[in-house]
């Protein structure tokens, strides 16, 4: 019958290791309607994963594993996603969140915007979101 729940989003991230810090933000983020949504909708805007190598190439990485996260939590139905590939590019860009030291979640989440964001504002000959969504 109807008036079921779909099941979406209710996806649990795994601990690989220490990162409790970075599975706690990561819910938050990932259960931010405007933040899923973005990835969800305007995937057109994302960097293209083969752009030329650079300074961004880890940035661009980050971007699509976050948007992999975000397909598999709101798109999958319930499950465990996998956040393999995240953690891997949060590493790569973070180095002293390697190891089992504690880590803040603040800390993380302010830098995971911010490579997203430096990332995200690139527009790659294609446009930017923004110029689209204000032509309104």
């Amino acid at each position: 019958g109807g008036g079921g729940v779909s099941g979406k989003g209710l996806s649990g991230l795994p601990n690989l290791g220490n990162t409790c810090y970075l599975n706690a933000a990561m819910q938050a983020l990932l259960h931010t309607g405007p933040f899923s949504s973005y990835f969800i909708d305007c995937e057109s805007y994302l960097p293209p994963k083969d752009a030329q190598p650079g300074k961004s190439q880890a940035n661009r990485r980050l971007v699509h594993s976050v948007s992999d996260l975000v397909h598999q939590v709101w798109m999958e139905g319930p499950r465990t996603a996998s956040p393999h590939n995240f953690v891997r590019d949060v590493l790569d860009l973070n180095p002293d969140y390697r190891g089992y030291g504690q880590q803040d979640s603040q800390e993380f989440l302010r830098r995971t915007l911010d490579f997203l964001h430096e990332e995200l504002q690139q527009e790659y000959g294609r446009g930017s979101v923004h110029q689209d969504i204000g032509s309104d």
